[in-house]
């Protein structure tokens, strides 16, 4: 993938997928899905992160001038990832018009990779507070769904539909609390431990939502319509956050509901337009 205006101008991503279905009976169908994908960006170079004559720095390089940002600071939709994803699905047909199906799915991104656009050594100089880290911003990425649906296709053109699903996400992240200096002061000289290890700071965030949707999508003419009434419902966690000096509890979000009804009338929308 070539970019421009990008900290990763060009990446090269390596995928490997397979699916299985698994239809042992007329009104019944299992369905496995696997994908493991790699990417690896060619170069990481932020534009805030150059030294005074506008060169720029790298993770790895020597040099001790104040960046605008962490040379080792990573995007995650640009850094390296490697991403293993599964899905699952039963599917049942009771009647010629009713369908009910459960379903399970999971994507676990790693970011924390260890040499290339990264460090090839640990940031964290203090072995045993915490496992080692190669980058800052998100190092982990971890999602899981699951629940169920049920249609009822009242006539050719008009079908009902219900549905419950369960995602729960999770994230690990480090960041450094950093002091701009003025030169000729660089991060080896400043007196305030402007750019160090002792000012990282880790943390996880927790999200579990619920969603609970039901409406209808029908046919007229040419055109696909859908409605649906959705209610979502988000419980989010900031975790316990870790520094190289000492743990900090748990901050807590409290719990939100959000109700949304969206109507779609589009000749290119397919399937179920207006779920969400």
């Amino acid at each position: 993938m070539d970019r421009k205006h990008r900290d990763a101008a060009h990446s090269l991503e390596h995928s490997f997928f397979t699916s299985l279905d698994w239809v042992p009976t007329r009104n019944l169908l299992l369905r496995v899905s696997y994908t493991h994908s790699d990417r690896n960006p060619d170069s990481y170079q932020s534009e805030a992160v150059v030294d005074e004559a506008g060169n720029p720095i790298t993770c790895t390089d020597p040099s001790t001038f104040f960046t605008a940002d962490q040379r080792c600071h990573r995007r995650f939709d640009e850094a390296a990832r490697l991403r293993n994803r599964g899905d699952a699905l039963l599917q049942y047909d009771l009647t010629d018009r009713v369908t009910v199906s459960g379903f399970f799915g999971t994507v676990q991104d790693n970011y924390n990779q260890r040499g290339g656009t990264n460090s090839p050594v640990p940031l964290n100089f203090i072995p045993g507070t915490t496992n080692p880290y190669y980058l800052y911003g998100v190092l982990n990425n971890l999602s899981y769904n699951w629940g169920f649906d049920a249609d009822y296709a009242f006539s050719e053109k008009v079908t009902f539909f219900a549905e419950y699903s369960h995602e729960r996400y999770h994230q690990r992240m480090v960041t450094r609390y950093r002091q701009p200096v003025s030169p000729p002061t660089t991060i080896l000289t400043c007196t305030n431990g402007c750019d160090t290890a002792n000012n990282d700071w880790e943390s996880t965030s927790r999200e579990p939502v619920d969603i609970y949707s039901i409406g209808a999508d029908w046919t007229l003419g040419k055109k696909i319509a859908g409605t649906s009434f959705v209610l979502p419902a988000l419980d989010a966690q900031l975790g316990q956050g870790t520094s190289q000096r000492g743990v900090d509890g748990p901050q807590v979000q409290p719990p939100t509901l959000k109700c949304q009804r969206q109507f779609i009338d589009n000749k290119e929308v397919s399937g179920r337009g207006a779920e969400i």
